[in-house]
C-alpha cells in the first residue's frame, strides 16, 4: 500500500490542523538539541484514516521534528487498509526544511488468521543534496588555503552506532 507508506513520511496533507485535530500538550522535551514541544494529537472525527499520536514540535518556527502513532481506521472501509504503528524522524536540512529521514515500525499483536505475528521494520531516507542559492552565486568563487582536514579526530558516531541509538530512543 503505497498511500500507507507516504503517510509515515507526511502528517495528513488534507488538514493537519485544529479544526480537523484535538491537540493535548503533554511537555517540553528535547530531541538531541532541538528543543521541541510535545504534543498528544487526535482526530475530531474519527474513523476515517487520520492520525492519532504524538508529535514533537520545533520551538523555533514551529516545523514537526518528529511524530510517532498510527491512523485511524475508516468506518467506510471494508478494512483490507491496514495501517501500523510507526515512528517518524525529521531532519533539518536547510532553514525551515525538515524532511523525512527514518521511520521505524512495530507490530508486535498483530492477529492474522488464528495466528498472532510479529513485524519490525525500518526506512532510512539519505542522499537528499540541497543547496541554498546565493545571491549572484555563478560570479562567487571560495577558495580555502592552509586548511587541515582533521575528520580522523571526530566525535561523530558511525552508521551503526546511529542506528542503534535511534532504535534505543525510539
Amino acid at each position: 500500500n503505497n498511500e500507507g507508506f507516504t503517510q509515515m513520511m507526511f502528517l495528513d496533507p488534507t488538514g493537519f490542523d485544529q479544526q480537523h485535530y484535538v491537540f493535548s500538550y503533554v511537555r517540553r522535551e528535547f530531541l538531541g538539541s532541538v528543543r521541541t514541544w510535545v504534543f498528544d494529537v487526535h482526530p475530531k472525527v474519527s474513523g476515517n484514516g487520520r492520525f492519532t499520536g504524538r508529535i514533537w514540535i520545533e520551538d523555533q518556527d514551529g516545523n514537526v521534528v518528529r511524530f510517532n502513532g498510527s491512523y485511524t481506521e475508516s468506518a467506510s472501509e471494508d478494512n483490507t487498509k491496514e495501517y501500523f504503528h510507526f515512528d517518524s524522524w525529521r531532519i533539518n536540512m536547510q532553514p525551515d526544511l525538515w524532511l523525512p529521514v527514518a521511520i521505524y515500525v512495530e507490530e508486535s499483536q498483530r492477529v492474522e488468521g488464528n495466528k498472532t505475528v510479529g513485524l519490525r521494520a525500518q526506512t532510512h531516507f539519505w542522499g537528499y543534496s540541497l543547496t541554498l542559492p546565493t545571491r549572484d552565486s555563478e560570479n562567487v568563487s571560495v577558495q580555502v588555503e592552509g586548511a587541515v582536514d582533521q575528520s580522523a579526530d571526530s566525535q561523530d558516531m558511525t552508521p551503526l552506532q546511529a542506528t542503534r541509538a535511534w532504535v534505543s530512543q525510539a
